[in-house]
């Protein structure tokens, strides 16, 4: 049984790497692209989002990490994306409003989204500081012996 832990856990480890190594080159092509002004800025950060989320899951699936602090890195690099995204909805509204194409209503909700994923990110952040702090008294507290079998 152990064997087939050890087995799927290595499998898992090796998808991970292998999607990863994907992503890597699909974020060199996308800043190639980026730089010749074939691509948009944003699709180039989803690219550079992919691969640091890809990363944070390949060292889960390694156990370099406890899962609660890496679910917590994961959540950063979602609320990290999600705020990146907003902020450039909104530079994209300001620019529209400017132009008379857009209502400030607008201008509003889109700073609320900001403001949203700004709160959202603090709160994954602050997650991530509780399971650090969490692993570090469950290192410092011993483990309690084993009941001896009846």
């Amino acid at each position: 049984m152990e064997q087939i832990l050890l087995t799927t856990s290595q499998i898992t480890a090796l998808e991970a790497e292998r999607r990863l190594r994907d992503a890597k080159t699909r974020l060199a092509d996308s800043r190639k692209l980026f730089l010749q002004g074939q691509v948009a800025e944003i699709e180039f950060q989803n690219d550079r989002f992919e691969v640091d989320r890809l990363t944070r899951e390949l060292e889960l699936s390694r156990g370099t990490n406890t899962r609660h602090q890496m679910m917590s890195q994961i959540e950063i690099a979602n609320a990290e994306q999600q705020l990146f995204a907003a902020r450039q909805d909104l530079e994209q509204t300001e620019t529209l409003v400017r132009r008379g194409y857009a209502s400030a209503t607008q201008i509003d909700r889109d700073r609320e989204f900001v403001d949203l994923a700004t709160r959202r990110l603090e709160l994954a952040k602050q997650r991530l500081e509780a399971a650090k702090r969490l692993d570090e008294l469950n290192r410092k507290q011993p483990s309690a012996p084993a009941e001896p079998p009846k």
